[in-house]
C-alpha cells in the first residue's frame, strides 16, 4: 500500500465513520454543509503491506473542540502489527459562507475518545525550506475531485510525490506525512 493509498484508505474510513453516525457530507451538504480537512500527520512505522494483505484501521474521534475535529487513526497489517497510525483535523463548514461552524452544535452525540496517537493534536511547524527540492506544473484532472467539488487531499500528496525524481524515490521511503491545507481549492486552481 502506497502512502496515497493510505491516505485514501483513512479518508475514506473518516467518511464511513461520519456516515454512520449520520454526518457524513451527504447527510449534511443538503443542510448547507461541508467537512473540510485542514491537516493531516501521518507516521508510517513499518513495511507497508502488499496487496491483496489484509489491512485493517482503527479511527476513533480523539478531540472536538470550537469548529475543530481530530480524528486519530492507527492501520495494521494481517498480522496485527502497525503499519501507520496519524490524526488528521477536520471542520464543517456553512456551504454558502464557507464560515466554520460549532461542532459541538453538530456532533456533540459521538463520543471523544481522549487517546490521541502522538500525545496531542499541537500545530504541526512547518519551516520555508532553504532550497526546493523539486518544482513543476501540475493540472487537477476530474479523478482529483472529491464529493464537495474540491480537490481531495489524496490528490495534493500524489502532485508532491509526482515531482520526486524515480531513483530519489526507489532509494528512499517516507517516514513521516505532514499536509497543511490552507484554503479551498478547486479543479482548474
Amino acid at each position: 500500500i502506497t502512502p496515497s493509498g493510505i491516505i485514501l484508505y483513512i479518508q475514506e474510513t473518516i467518511a464511513y465513520f461520519l456516515t454512520s453516525h449520520n454526518v457524513a457530507a451527504f447527510d449534511i451538504l443538503p443542510e448547507g454543509r461541508l467537512w473540510v480537512i485542514s491537516d493531516y500527520n501521518v507516521s508510517l512505522e513499518a513495511k507497508q503491506p502488499y496487496w491483496p494483505a489484509e489491512v485493517s484501521v482503527e479511527l476513533w474521534l480523539g478531540e472536538r473542540g470550537g469548529a475543530r475535529a481530530y480524528f486519530d487513526y492507527v492501520m495494521r497489517d494481517g498480522k496485527d502489527e502497525i503499519f501507520a497510525r496519524g490524526t488528521s483535523c477536520w471542520s464543517m463548514i456553512d456551504a454558502n459562507t464557507h464560515r466554520p461552524l460549532r461542532l459541538d452544535d453538530h456532533i456533540s452525540h459521538i463520543e471523544v475518545e481522549p487517546e490521541m496517537v502522538f500525545g496531542s493534536h499541537a500545530k504541526a511547524d512547518f519551516p520555508t525550506p532553504e532550497t526546493l527540492f523539486a518544482e513543476y506544473d501540475y493540472k487537477t484532472l476530474t479523478t482529483d475531485v472529491d464529493f464537495n467539488s474540491h480537490i481531495t487531499n489524496r490528490a495534493y500528496l500524489m502532485c508532491a510525490m509526482g515531482g520526486v525524481d524515480l531513483d530519489f524515490e526507489r532509494r528512499h521511503n517516507a517516514k513521516r506525512i505532514y499536509m497543511k491545507f490552507l484554503h479551498e481549492t478547486f479543479q482548474g486552481e
